[in-house]
């Protein structure tokens, strides 16, 4: 049932009442009445609407029908007992009770009156009246319940089920006591307290599509027999009404989800199908369209698809006219179909165009289904194909082609000219006339029948020509694949490689003579044939590739493997070779005892005759000994040009800071000599003399030093880690550094340590160390960072301070002189340590450089060599 219906319910209680019966709005108005009211009563058989009207009779003992509603309405339920004065001479006692029910929706008054004739009978009729009568508001009130909980917008049915079955025992006459469950589908929602008890009512239906709901109700507990059992015959119809108004629920939410799926299916057609979908009235509008064809139209003519547009607006302004005569054509039952293509961007599309009219049931058009078709792909697959068809012609190679049974289907132009039959004579007859015989049978050529195929690729074997002629091919052989991706036939591609094998033979031939004389050179040899596959080797190639590369020369192996990527120039070099270009160069290997080897690789194209390629050759000469030797001859220019500009510095030393102290010597000696002088100038030139000539000690002893420097760069290395060091370093100067808040930083994490001179090294960082300190900002806290990088082959020793800086600009080309000073507000020092310092490094085969700003700081960058790191 789709909903409850309130009149049938209404007369099923009225009718079986054997008193009055009424039903009153909250504002009085007489909504129903049974017929023992108006026999009783001789009432109009009207409704009546007015109030003030409801009873003709005057009610003793209750002043006003008003106030039977107020109190009804505010208590829920009420008994009085009444006279209803029927003459001067004749009252009827009655006793009267009403309550509030849900009556379509909406709260009603629901008055019943017995005869009092009689009281004691009368009033256990009346109890037991109210009783039935309780119990049919508590079914019509859950009958009402159902229908709202049925009829709410927006729930599940999982959720419907679950709130009805909480709502079933408030229908029957235990309802603290009464469980539910319900079955649909062999899904349960039932009641907390439900569990199966004899004393159980149930109602099943099947539903469409075999689909099963069963209403259960039981008591937890005996009560007295009533019609069936416990229950009244009431609550047996009470369940099947219930179970029929579910029931019917469930069919059309089942009939709902099914008409939503069957139209998200045909919408997820229309709206992903690759084909443009566009709905036109009569009048030529647009009524619908998919979303390929608003993109398509955006496309195409750069404009928007709107419903309620005029399909002419996006049709361009030439074919107009066309398009009309086309729907004219279509509204009288003709279907127009045509391609059409555009030129987009200077590139073509392609399309299918149909225009079908659209018949109601009368056969009569009311509009017109526009659908295109984008076919650009089939048509360059049709253009692709003929290209190919043109491509297959002009190759030189023989291709053919053949079904499963071996009978040839297509022949090329090169074909004719390799095997010596036309066309004519090749297709329609089986391949086994180019093979030689029993090849044809082998498993290499019936792949095609195996479920594993594989693809035979530059597979070199014997053909069969005209006449018998047998010669030597390059046979290629895939499957041919039909729409279905099933094998319907093979593509053959045969190169006729006759003269790469006598090339080939020429070759070997040249190898045999070539052998003896390569198996006693000491350079390495390594042929390699137009693939750069080896062919050919001696035995000092084979030591090569064993030492070097890590692997074992084989022939027919691909030269390429055997190389790593940062010798990848060498297979690029065996590249341009093919094409005639030859090349030289030099390449190094590091061994495991951190030496390195040389070897000098040349790289030359073999041609034949006609000055064509046929391969290349690689020689690889070790030239170790030789590239030690010029780098010891390196080493000895180096220390000439290095000693010379020793001397050239001995030289402008002695002439510079030896000068002034002798040539004061000179002329303080001269005045001691005078007899003339006097004492006191005698003493006084005396000190003098003695202050000059310790001076000129000075100078003595910083060339000593420098000359030792150089001596002693010869002294036995050692690995040095640079933590290490400057922990030793640091621990004579922590006190200093404490004093004048000096912070050190280091970070030795790319290169903790190198091979080198200890005392040269100790020596540096000091003089840089103290530096830092010596020439801090005043008022500054210092900070000096040390850190190493790793340059190439070479190491970064970095010396960065936060002091008081130089003027480069300035100063920059005096930096590293002998006796230059640079903060003379200081007293410390005499101009060396940046002296001794440079000279020190450049010793051990370094160089220093520096970056700096007043009062931001200077950079000092020592970098050295790693030699056979």
């Amino acid at each position: 049932m789709d909903q409850l219906d309130d009149i049938s319910v209404s007369d099923a209680i009225f009718n079986t009442f054997p008193g009055i019966a009424f039903l009153l709005s909250t504002e009085g108005a007489l909504l129903r009445r049974n017929q023992n009211f108006e026999d009783f009563l001789t009432i109009n058989t009207k409704v009546n609407q007015n109030k003030e009207n409801f009873l003709s009779y005057e009610i003793q003992s209750f002043p006003s029908i008003d106030k039977v509603i107020e109190e009804t309405c505010e208590k829920g339920s009420i008994n009085i007992e009444i006279e209803f004065i029927k003459s001067e001479n004749q009252s009827i006692p009655f006793l009267l009770t009403c309550k509030t029910i849900l009556y379509q929706k909406q709260r009603c008054i629901l008055g019943y009156a017995l005869h009092l004739s009689g009281k004691n009978q009368l009033r256990e009729e009346l109890t037991r009246k109210d009783d039935f009568l309780n119990e049919r508001i508590k079914e019509l009130n859950t009958l009402h319940a159902t229908n709202a909980i049925l009829h709410s917008n927006h729930r599940s049915i999982d959720e419907i089920l679950s709130e009805f079955v909480k709502l079933l025992p408030s229908g029957w006459q235990y309802p603290e006591i009464t469980a539910a469950r319900i079955n649909f589908n062999h899904k349960f929602y039932e009641t907390k307290n439900f569990q199966r008890t004899k004393w159980a009512l149930n109602s099943e239906i099947e539903l469409i599509e075999h689909n099963l709901l069963k209403v259960e109700v039981a008591y937890l507990e005996e009560k007295p027999v009533r019609d069936v059992g416990p229950f009244l015959k009431e609550e047996i119809e009470l369940i099947n009404s219930l179970a029929n108004m579910i029931a019917s629920f469930l069919e059309k939410a089942i009939e709902s989800e099914k008409i939503r799926e069957l139209e998200a299916n045909l919408n997820s057609i229309f709206q992903s199908t690759d084909t443009s979908y566009i709905l036109i009235d009569k009048d030529y509008r647009i009524v619908m369209f998919n979303q390929i064809a608003y993109d398509r139209t955006n496309f195409v003519f750069n404009k928007q698809l709107k419903v309620g547009r005029s399909f002419f607006e996006i049709v361009a302004e030439e074919r107009q006219e066309i398009t009309r005569l086309n729907f004219e054509k279509v509204m009288a039952g003709e279907v127009v179909k045509y391609e059409i293509s555009y030129l987009i961007n200077n590139v073509p599309f392609y399309f299918l165009t149909m225009f079908t009219p659209i018949k109601s049931e009368n056969d009569e058009v009311n509009g017109i289904c526009f659908t295109s078709l984008d076919f650009t792909l089939h048509k360059n697959f049709e253009n692709q194909k003929e290209l190919f068809v043109s491509i297959v012609n002009s190759s030189q190679d023989a291709i053919f082609s053949n079904d499963l049974n071996g009978i040839i289907t297509s022949w090329n132009k090169s074909a004719e000219k390799i095997f010596g039959y036309s066309e004519n004579e090749a297709i329609g007859k089986h391949n086994s006339m180019l093979y030689p015989e029993g090849q044809a049978k082998k498993g290499k050529f019936d792949f095609i029948h195996s479920e594993k195929y594989q693809v035979l690729e530059n597979y070199e074997t014997k053909m069969l020509a005209k006449g018998n002629r047998l010669f030597d091919v390059s046979l290629s052989e895939s499957p041919i694949k039909n729409f279905q991706g099933v094998i319907s036939g093979t593509s053959n591609i045969v190169r006729d490689i006759t003269q790469k094998k006598q090339i080939e033979v020429a070759l070997l031939k040249s190898e045999a003579n070539l052998q003896t004389i390569l198996s006693v050179t000491k350079i390495a040899y390594i042929l390699f044939d137009v693939n750069l596959k080896i062919i050919s080797f001696n035995n000092k190639s084979v030591e090569f590739v064993k030492k070097e590369l890590g692997h074992t020369l084989c022939n027919g192996d691909f030269f390429h493997d055997y190389l790593s990527d940062k010798h990848n120039g060498i297979f690029d070099h065996l590249l341009r070779a093919l094409g005639g270009e030859e090349f030289g160069f030099e390449v190094q290997y590091k061994q495991y005892d951190r030496s390195v080897s040389w070897y000098y690789f040349t790289i030359n194209p073999i041609k034949n005759n006609m000055n064509q390629s046929i391969g290349v050759l690689l020689s690889i000469e070790n030239i170790s000994e030789f590239k030690k030797e010029e780098m010891q001859r390196l080493k000895l220019t180096n220390d000439f040009i290095q000693r010379n500009k020793d001397l050239e510095q001995f030289a402008y030393i002695v002439s510079h800071n030896l000068r002034a102290p002798v040539a004061n010597i000179i002329g303080l000696a001269r005045e001691l000599n005078e007899d003339s002088l006097e004492e006191e100038n005698r003493k006084l030139f005396g000190k003098e003399l003695s202050v000059t000539v310790s001076k000129l000690d000075d100078v003595i002893r910083d060339l000593n030093f420098i000359l030792q420097v150089k001596r002693e760069v010869f002294e036995n290395k050692e690995t040095i880690f640079f933590q290490k060091l400057l922990f030793e370093i640091w621990n004579s100067l922590e006190t200093l550094a404490e004093k004048e808040n000096v912070t050190l930083q280091t970070d030795f994490s790319e290169l903790e340590k190198i091979e080198s001179t200890k005392t040269y090294l100790y020596s540096i960082f000091y003089n840089l160390l103290t530096n830092s300190i010596k020439y801090r900002r005043p008022g500054q806290p210092t900070l000096i960072q040390v850190s190493s990088k790793k340059k190439q082959d070479s190491l970064l020793l970095v010396f960065k301070d936060n002091g008081m800086g130089i003027d480069l600009e300035k100063k920059g080309d005096q930096l590293f002189g002998m006796y230059k000073r640079f903060h003379l507000n200081t007293s410390i020092g005499k101009g060396m340590g940046l002296f001794i310092t440079k000279t020190q490094v450049e010793a051990i085969g370094g160089n220093i450089s520096v970056k700096s700003n007043v009062n931001i700081g200077t950079e000092f960058v020592i970098e050295l060599p790693l030699l056979n790191e």
